[in-house]
């Protein structure tokens, strides 16, 4: 009996997978379609179908349905570089402004941490870990003749817990306060 070649085909519209239809292979075809964010839970249920060539004695097909349920991966958060001015001789507690921040796998917790370039010492602002809200904690130092512009670098982190139990994603940015002159 010779050789028969074997075609596959996916019968069912609208998935966002296509098929070789040599090999059989599974090709993502619309990675947008593919956001666990956007439909929790996601699954696809489509229909292959293959066919011989019809040699041996005609062409005879078969299918079956393939089932693809989509899994959650842990993304990392997002933070950007921003800019924030403030008046010098702010007294303490003074919003300075918040860092923007987000993370695509809810349910994470975000953690906010100055890694460096606050040059007082003790640190001239405070930096909430939970909200990222920046406020002036030592208003001795907010001088524009000593500091007219700080850079603040920050880390963002989630909490490692979303989809399932992962290292903490690290991100960071650069937060720049400009102290405006009042003397």
């Amino acid at each position: 009996t010779p050789t028969q070649n074997l075609t596959y085909s996916i019968t069912t519209t609208g998935m966002p997978f296509t098929i070789d239809p040599t090999t059989g292979e599974l090709i993502v075809s619309d990675t947008a379609a593919l956001d666990f964010e956007s439909v929790p839970g996601m699954q696809f249920m489509f229909t292959v179908e293959v066919t011989d060539d019809g040699l041996v004695p005609n062409a005879e097909s078969a299918s079956a349905t393939i089932t693809v349920d989509l899994n959650d991966i842990p993304e990392s958060p997002t933070i950007a570089n921003r800019s924030f001015s403030i008046p010098e001789n702010r007294p303490n507690t003074t919003v300075v402004g918040t860092i923007a921040a987000n993370d695509p796998d809810s349910g994470e917790t975000l953690t906010f941490t100055v890694l460096g370039g606050d040059p007082g010492t003790p640190a001239i602002f405070l930096v909430d870990p939970l909200t990222g809200q920046i406020t002036v904690d030592d208003s001795a130092q907010l001088d524009f003749e000593r500091f007219p512009q700080i850079v603040l670098n920050v880390q963002l982190a989630d909490s490692g817990m979303v989809p399932v139990m992962h290292p903490p994603n690290v991100v960071t940015a650069n937060i720049t306060i400009n102290l405006l002159n009042l003397d």
